[in-house]
C-alpha cells in the first residue's frame, strides 16, 4: 500500500524519505541541513535593516568620540575644509573635507582586522552621500590595510562635497554591515 505525503509541521515525507524541510524563521529561510549556506545567501540578497553603531545619522557621535564594531573602533580626531589639496582642485562649487580618522583594534595581539578607506562616506544636509572616488594625497592619507590587535592607525579620509552642504557626517560602513555615524562639524 502506498503512503500519502504528510505535510505536518512543514516537512514532507513520502515513502519514508525526507524530500525537504522548509523552515521559515524571522528574516531568514533555511532549507534542510543547509541552513548556514542558504542563510548567508538570503542575508546578502535581502539584508535586514542596517544596524547602526551608536546614534544615527541625525544624531552622530561628537567629534573625538568613537563608534565600534567588534574589535574595531573608529574616531574622527580632526576635520578641515580645503579649497584645494596640492595641485588637485575640486569641481565647481565644491570643496574637500579632510577628516583625520583613527582606527583602533581592541582585540588581542593575535587578532588581525581589515579596514578599507572605501568604507567611509560623507552625508550632509543636502541628503547627498559623498562616496570614495580618488583621494588627493594630503601627505597623511589613510591607506586600506590590516591592523593588529592592540594597535591603532590614523590618517586622512578625503571626500569632495558641495561647499554649501552643512551638518556633515562621516559614515563608517564596517565589514559586518554596521553603520557608524561621526560628526564632522
Amino acid at each position: 500500500m502506498r503512503r500519502k505525503p504528510c505535510f505536518l509541521a512543514g516537512c514532507g515525507v513520502t515513502l519514508g524519505l525526507v524530500i525537504a524541510v522548509v523552515v521559515l524563521t524571522g528574516a531568514c529561510v533555511t532549507v534542510g541541513l543547509r541552513e548556514g549556506v542558504f542563510s548567508a545567501v538570503w542575508e546578502r540578497l535581502w539584508p535586514e535593516e542596517e544596524a547602526e553603531a551608536g546614534p544615527g545619522w541625525d544624531t552622530p557621535v561628537p567629534l573625538g568620540q568613537s563608534v565600534a564594531d567588534g574589535f574595531l573602533e573608529v574616531t574622527v580626531i580632526g576635520v578641515r575644509k580645503e579649497a584645494s589639496i596640492g595641485v588637485n582642485v575640486p569641481g565647481p562649487n565644491k570643496i574637500y573635507v579632510v577628516a583625520t580618522v583613527e582606527i583602533a583594534n581592541r582585540g588581542s595581539y593575535v587578532q588581525v582586522e581589515e579596514y578599507d578607506t572605501r568604507q567611509f562616506s560623507v552625508l550632509g544636509s543636502r541628503n547627498i552621500t559623498y562616496a570614495y572616488l580618488e583621494e588627493p594625497d594630503t601627505g597623511y592619507l589613510l591607506e586600506s590595510g590590516e591592523i593588529l590587535g592592540g594597535s591603532t592607525v590614523s590618517g586622512d579620509v578625503v571626500r569632495e562635497v558641495f561647499a554649501a552642504d552643512t551638518d556633515l557626517v562621516l559614515i563608517w560602513a564596517s565589514q559586518s554591515g554596521l553603520r557608524g555615524y561621526l560628526a564632522l562639524e
